[in-house]
């Protein structure tokens, strides 16, 4: 529980600390959360089909057919993803924006 929020009377606890504040809302495993951001993804790519998304797709596929998804085409992607896991049940805020990297 973040502690910039003191709980109210509408939330619950679902284990140590996870919370959910609306009662019924479905709870996702983190493999079906990645899957959710691919789809995610994957619906911007096809309203806008520009490299960037199509980088991530492919970066986020699992390495073989039919393989294992935290097995990825790009190893790095399944440890970036628990980092936002992390980072995501650490705040409620989002992230602010930055800028992009100059490389």
């Amino acid at each position: 529980m973040s502690a910039h929020r003191k709980p109210q009377a509408c939330d619950f606890f679902v284990g140590k600390d996870v919370l959910m504040t609306a009662p019924g809302e479905p709870l996702l495993t983190l493999d079906e959360a990645y899957r959710a951001t691919y789809h995610f993804i994957n619906q911007y790519y096809q309203r806008e089909p520009i490299v960037p998304f199509m980088l991530m797709l492919q970066s986020m596929t699992a390495w073989a057919e039919n393989g294992n998804p935290r097995e990825t085409s790009d190893p790095a992607t399944w440890d970036d993803w628990m980092l936002s896991v992390r980072a995501a049940r650490a705040s409620e805020k989002l992230p602010e924006m930055m800028p992009p990297r100059e490389t």
